[in-house]
C-alpha cells in the first residue's frame, strides 16, 4: 500500500520543472524577443480568460507548453509542441507553434527548427 501512494506521489504533485518543450520554447521566444517590455507575464491559468484557461489545461494535459502575456485588456497566449517527426529527420528541435488571441482564436501557426547557439529558423507551411 505505501508503495502504491509513493508511485502515485508524484502524479498528484504538479511539476514545477520546466519541460523540454517549455525550455525550448522559451528559447524561441528569446530569439524573438518576446514579449515586449510593456507586457506582463501571466503564470497562472487563473489570470487568463476562462476560454484560455481550459485551452492552459488542455494544453498541459496533451504535453503542449504554454506562455501568456497581457497588456492592459489584450492577452497573446502561445502554445508549443515538440515535432518529434521532423525533430527526428533534422536531428534538431523542431518546435510547432500556434498564437491564440485573448479569446482563443488562432491567429498563427508557424513551425521553428533550433539551429544553433540560440538562433531558430522559421520552416515554410
Amino acid at each position: 500500500m505505501r508503495d502504491q501512494a509513493a508511485r502515485l506521489q508524484p502524479i498528484r504533485e504538479p511539476t514545477r520543472r520546466p519541460t523540454v518543450t517549455q525550455r525550448q520554447l522559451e528559447s524561441l521566444l528569446r530569439f524573438l524577443r518576446l514579449p515586449a517590455r510593456t507586457h506582463d507575464r501571466i503564470t497562472d491559468r487563473t489570470q487568463l480568460s476562462l476560454l484560455l484557461q481550459r485551452l492552459a489545461s488542455r494544453s498541459e494535459n496533451e504535453g503542449v507548453a504554454w506562455v501568456a502575456w497581457h497588456q492592459q485588456l489584450d492577452i497573446v497566449f502561445f502554445g508549443a509542441e515538440l515535432a518529434l517527426d521532423l525533430s527526428l529527420k533534422l536531428r534538431r528541435p523542431v518546435l510547432r507553434v500556434t498564437v491564440y488571441d485573448e479569446v482563443g482564436k488562432v491567429r498563427r501557426q508557424m513551425v521553428w527548427v533550433h539551429a544553433s547557439r540560440g538562433k531558430w529558423v522559421r520552416l515554410s507551411a
